[in-house]
Formats: C-alpha cells, sequence, structure tokens
C-alpha cells in the first residue's frame, strides 16, 4: 500500500479547504439572492416544494387598469383590465413589461367588454379577442421590450 506522506496530505487538505471555501461562497450567493427577493417583493414565490416542485408558483393578485386611449400600463404580472368609457373599449397596447416579462390580463366585469387589438399598436395576437366575462384570460410574453406576444387566450365567459 502506498504511504501518503505529510506534503500529500497538506496539499490534499489544502485543497479540500479550497473546495470548502468555493462552496460556502456559493452558498453565500444563494442565501443574498432569496433575501433579495423577499426584501423586494418579487411576483414569483415557491412554494414549499420548490419552484419545480408539486408546488403552485404564485403571482401577486391582479391590480386594476383602465384602458386610456386603447393603452395600459402594465407593472406587474396579473392585471384586471376595465374600459375608459361606455360598455366597450378597445385594447391596442401594453406599456411596461420587458422582454421575457409575461402578463395575464382579465376583464373586471361582465357588462364591460375589452376587446385585444392584433396587430394594433404594441399587440401581436391570433385576431381580436372580446373580453366580455371576469372569467375570460389572456396571457402574453414581451419579446424585444416593446412588443407583446400571445402564449394563450381562454373565452371562459358564459
Amino acid at each position: 500500500m502506498p504511504v501518503l506522506d505529510l506534503l500529500e496530505i497538506n496539499t490534499f487538505s489544502d485543497k479540500v479547504e479550497e473546495v470548502v471555501d468555493d462552496l460556502n461562497d456559493k452558498i453565500r450567493l444563494i442565501n443574498d439572492f432569496f433575501r433579495d427577493v423577499s426584501e423586494n417583493e418579487h411576483q414569483v414565490t415557491m412554494g414549499p416544494n420548490g419552484l419545480f416542485g408539486s408546488a403552485f408558483v404564485h403571482v401577486k393578485a391582479s391590480s386594476e387598469l383602465t384602458i386610456a386611449s386603447g393603452v395600459v400600463t402594465a407593472d406587474q404580472t396579473f392585471h384586471s383590465i376595465d374600459v375608459e368609457t361606455g360598455s366597450t373599449d378597445d385594447l391596442d397596447t401594453i406599456n411596461g413589461g420587458g422582454d421575457g416579462d409575461i402578463i395575464i390580463i382579465k376583464a373586471v366585469h361582465a357588462d364591460r367588454t375589452i376587446v385585444v387589438k392584433d396587430g394594433t399598436g404594441n399587440l401581436q395576437t391570433a385576431g381580436h379577442f372580446s373580453m366580455d366575462n371576469s372569467t375570460d384570460t389572456m396571457m402574453l410574453i414581451n419579446s424585444g421590450g416593446s412588443t407583446w406576444l400571445e402564449l394563450s387566450r381562454s373565452n371562459n365567459g358564459a
């Protein structure tokens, strides 16, 4: 059996110490990241089983935006949209968000119809979509920081 001399043991010990220090640095970075996320109230939170476990991905409750001249400005992931005046209004443009951000929108009320306009303003959807019930939804992703592309829609209203 080979016998390790004192120099080899010290070298091995130094390497183990380097690996442990590196690992501790990475753990500190991860802890700092999650502390920053919780302190800044980011919109996505993890459940007890982690982001990719059987837990839900949670976003903040919807906040209401009112259309002004065809435009709303999103400041979080989930918004309910209301008309500017009358019972129907067109949504042409969504300001806010950046490349890769996802937004979910829904109508505020069944008595007021939001028409998401395809190809008007900065929205690219699979055709116009009338959200005429508070359970109708549309999910979009921001592409390039300025264009919102439809990911899905759900016409849930009666």
